[in-house]
């Protein structure tokens, strides 16, 4: 999903502020090939209910959508560090609960909700004062007062929006939560909670990642919101395989330019006549191998 680059008010009227992305979150398409775990591990997962509360025929496959998708690699990861079974299943019970937006953003004691949204989306806001007007709104404080969403939903989305650095925080008993530094760090009271507490950092951003690199998935990456505009045309060059190394500039913290570099063999001086002519190149060098011309780098710099 292409990120806006200013705040609209439509985006958050309704009766679901993750309605745009449903239809790739909750797509059953994954199976037992896509988890990385045995059909035996899977089993015992069920038996022990940590798999996703679906009503499954016995003969039939499980098939899982994004979001659980997710949530079963973080149980592979949560297990490589030892937890227990009864504890992960503490985590997915904490997960999987519906709760308020407002309580899943964070919202303080003494904020409005249009502070609080205005706190998430300043950098996006060009009218404060219309931004109020509109947050102040009854009709849109209602709206977002009967939102609720599960804590693993939302901080997915959180990361496929916002490319929020989300995490899972385990702490000693099984108890969890989800914690996001660009949300997260300004309350006083957690970050005071979390310098006494002993606990498990489990980064779900990477597990996204990982997901978004295994060329298995381009199928789904290539047709859902999960890649932003810049991300897909990066996506694309690497589906072209033909690219050695791909570069990517930044400025501010931001992608600015992709240098894309390939190698073409040349094998007679018309060829080259033709390459030279052919295409404008950025960047063209000519190696030699033995006196004579062997090939061509050729690198393409596009500007995001």
């Amino acid at each position: 999903m292409a990120k806006s680059s200013a705040f609209k008010i439509e985006d958050f009227i309704g009766d679901d502020l993750f309605k745009e992305l449903e239809k790739d979150f909750f797509s059953e398409e994954f199976t037992l090939k896509d988890l990385g775990v045995s059909a035996r591990v899977l089993q015992n997962w069920s038996e022990k209910g940590l798999l996703p509360d679906k009503k499954r025929k016995e003969d039939e496959n499980h098939k899982f959508n994004f979001i659980d998708l997710i949530w079963l690699k973080l149980v592979s990861e949560l297990r490589s560090l030892g937890l227990s079974l009864e504890k992960i299943k503490k985590i997915k019970t904490a997960l999987y609960e519906k709760r308020p937006l407002m309580e899943l953003l964070g919202k303080r004691e003494d904020e409005t909700i249009p502070d609080r949204m205005y706190r998430m989306y300043s950098s996006q806001v060009k009218d404060k004062a219309a931004f109020y007007k509109a947050f102040s709104s009854s009709t849109v404080i209602q709206a977002i007062d009967k939102m609720k969403n599960s804590q693993l939903h939302y901080l997915i989305t959180m990361f496929i929006e916002n490319r929020y650095n989300i995490k899972v925080l385990v702490f000693n008993e099984g108890e969890s939560m989800g914690y996001i530094s660009e949300i997260h760090s300004g309350n006083l009271q957690l970050l005071e909670l979390l310098e006494k507490e002993t606990f498990i950092s489990v980064p779900l951003f990477k597990l996204i990642y990982n997901f978004m690199g295994d060329e298995k998935n381009y199928s789904f990456l290539s047709r859902g919101s999960i890649l932003n505009t810049n991300e897909f045309r990066i996506f694309c060059l690497i589906k072209e395989g033909k690219y050695e190394t791909i570069t990517i500039h930044f400025k501010n913290k931001k992608p600015e330019i992709v240098e894309a570099k390939e190698r073409k063999k040349i094998n007679l001086e018309a060829r080259l006549s033709e390459l030279l002519l052919g295409r404008g190149y950025e960047t063209l060098e000519i190696k030699t191998q033995d006196g004579k011309i062997a090939y061509s780098p050729i690198t393409t710099k596009i500007i995001l």
